[in-house]
């Protein structure tokens, strides 16, 4: 120990506006500091990035406890100088708790854009989280807090995944933005997660078969759901990019009837070619005044609006057709595999189904659009068949 009782009693204050005695046994920079009250403070001077700073790292109180108490101190101080991180951002870092943190970070997720279902995927996560972590300061948050929410979320694999990411994307972000001090660890990496099994659940033809039974059966009123399950299989679409189309985005005319959708979930636009079946249920579709989507809201309310979900409806459907397992974005799913089981290239599905790999973005490129049509031809076939079987369409 650097400092004795006996060293630091026989320092007085000599004037000086920052009375400051060096420690000479440590020559670490540390030393103490003396106010004209003759309170003594444990002080310790660095260089950071530059510039020159102190620290008061402890406060003399007359007893060796004290004493012991700052060098402890000064060795953490160190250790943050050893990792690049600056000892006294920490002070000056405003203390958010993670429920305060949690509420600017989403501020500054809605000024960027993200969509409505994102905003309600982070809210569904941080139900999760604010129980146990919502009260606790940002800055004290460590790996094993975190350990210990996976842990306790374990049972619901999937959510805990969203959890943890959802926290891990608020401390890289607060570390940019003072939510933490700059050089902070996140404390979410290195949190061991079970590994995630991939979902590669899609439709066959005996499963389609049953779904169309229940789809065709449909009285007229709920048409739309029909149309929107067919269109999701036989052209691979996302379900909210879809549900968002405009009719100004819908070509039925010409040498290439299209879809554009100008955003998508890879934040690039994305043409997607129409075979006669889709062009049929397109045709067939009402335009409503007033409403520039394809799919408009039914609810008075939401004038204007589209469709927001079909998920109530795809329940009922899937469960009256027997297949309760299937998700909605599995009859995307489907399309590609009907595309796969029919010899269709791996590269031509990708790029119909618009995936992000940036690796096989090159090779989409050099695609003709003739041979996307050809292979949407496929499915378009198929589910034509099935809207026409038996050549009746049941209304109610």
């Amino acid at each position: 120990m650097s400092w004795t009782k006996k060293r630091i009693e026989r320092l007085q204050y000599d004037g000086r506006s920052f009375c400051f005695f060096t420690d000479p046994s440590a020559n670490d920079g540390s030393g103490i500091r003396v106010l004209p009250s003759g309170k003594k403070s444990f002080v310790f001077r660095y260089n950071f990035q530059g510039r020159k700073k102190y620290i008061t790292y402890g406060t003399y109180r007359g007893d060796s406890a004290s004493i012991a108490q700052a060098e402890r101190a000064k060795r953490q101080l160190l250790v943050d100088l050893d990792n690049g991180i600056d000892p006294s951002a920490q002070r000056d870092a405003k203390k958010w708790t993670v429920a305060e943190y949690y509420q600017k970070y989403m501020k500054g997720r809605i000024k960027l854009g993200r969509s409505p279902n994102t905003i309600r995927m982070y809210g569904n996560s941080w139900n999760l989280i604010e129980p146990v972590l919502g009260n606790r300061l940002m800055l004290d948050i460590r790996r094993q807090d975190i350990q210990g929410l996976y842990d306790s979320l374990l049972p619901q694999h999937g959510r805990a995944l969203l959890a943890i990411r959802l926290l891990k994307a608020m401390f890289n972000v607060a570390e940019m933005d003072g939510g933490v001090p700059e050089g902070t660890p996140n404390p979410c990496r290195g949190v061991k997660t079970e590994p995630t099994v991939s979902r590669t659940r899609y439709l066959d033809d005996e499963e389609l078969g049953r779904l169309y039974k229940v789809l065709n059966a449909l009285p007229e009123k709920d048409k739309r759901y029909r149309d929107i399950i067919s269109l999701l299989i036989q052209n691979g679409f996302r379900k909210n990019e879809l549900l968002k189309l405009e009719w100004d985005n819908v070509q039925l005319d010409g040498d290439n009837p299209h879809v554009y959708l100008p955003t998508t979930k890879n934040k690039k636009d994305h043409m997607v070619p129409l075979m006669d079946g889709a062009i049929k249920i397109f045709q067939g579709i009402t335009k409503v005044d007033g409403n520039p989507y394809v799919f408009p809201s039914p609810s008075p309310k939401l004038k204007g609006k589209p469709l927001a979900d079909i998920n109530g409806k795809w329940e009922k459907i899937r469960e009256e057709a027997g297949l309760t397992d299937v998700r909605i974005h599995d009859l995307r799913r489907t399309c590609g595999s009907i595309l796969a089981q029919a010899g269709v290239a791996l590269e031509l599905i990708q790029q119909i189904l618009n995936h992000s790999n940036p690796e096989m973005t090159r090779v989409y490129a050099r695609l003709a659009p003739q041979q996307i049509r050809d292979a949407l031809t496929i499915t378009g076939e198929k589910i034509d068949n099935l809207l026409n079987q038996d050549r009746i369409r049941l209304v109610g």
